[in-house]
């Protein structure tokens, strides 16, 4: 006795009765092929069912010719960010990227990706998404200091999320009354990775529209 493999390998250990054993395999590939001669073999897959993953296939592979897209995480006002209130996002000294003046307090994810860290100010959440990209989005100017106070953060550190996923709310009346900019940048932090980082929206920008494209 032993264990083993059928097929060619199994004759190890019939090597005491080795012409029994390939007879038996012979036997049983002769009786499948005489069956499927004569009664046929029926694909369950419908041809629909296999044109639908290869056109999404193709798709795929012309979203990967033109570069990767960074879809808006908050709707509102596009802009460049040499335009931001701040020296430091303007001169993209943490990376090159875009910003938005947001119209509602709430920010979604802008690919499928994974959380890299949730600030413990709830101000800024870094994500990592395909290929690598590693984005920054900073939910207001300077509003580290506020401590957490007027957001609400629905995801934690490594959480996967979708594109569209809810990952935080804020209380924009409330930021601006405290005298803060709600402009948020949203930045390539890995620029140096890419040959080009392209602010492709300008001004009006629902959440989920194109706004950065890689290369």
């Amino acid at each position: 006795t032993g264990t083993g493999v059928t097929g060619i390998f199994g004759i190890l250990l019939h090597l005491h009765r080795p012409m029994a054993y390939v007879i038996t395999i012979g036997l049983a590939a002769a009786v499948s092929f005489i069956l499927t001669w004569f009664f046929g073999y029926k694909d369950e897959v419908k041809n629909d069912e296999i044109a639908q993953p290869a056109e999404a296939a193709q798709s795929n592979i012309e979203d990967q010719a033109d570069g990767i897209v960074i879809y808006a995480p908050m709707s509102g006002e596009a802009i460049e960010m040499k335009d931001v209130e701040d020296d430091t996002f303007a001169a993209e000294v943490l990376g090159k990227g875009g910003a938005i003046r947001p119209s509602e307090g709430k920010v979604y994810a802008p690919f499928d990706g994974e959380i890299a860290l949730v600030f413990d100010t709830k101000h800024a959440i870094a994500l990592t998404g395909p290929d690598g990209v590693e984005l920054l989005i900073h939910i207001g100017i300077n509003t580290v200091e506020l401590g957490g106070t007027h957001y609400k953060i629905y995801v934690i550190d490594q959480d996967q999320v979708k594109k569209g996923d809810l990952l935080a709310e804020f209380d924009m009346e409330a930021i601006a009354a405290a005298g803060y900019k709600l402009t948020t940048p949203i930045i390539v932090n890995n620029t140096d990775d890419y040959s080009d980082v392209e602010l492709v929206a300008r001004g009006t920008v629902r959440s989920g529209d194109p706004l950065i494209r890689l290369k």
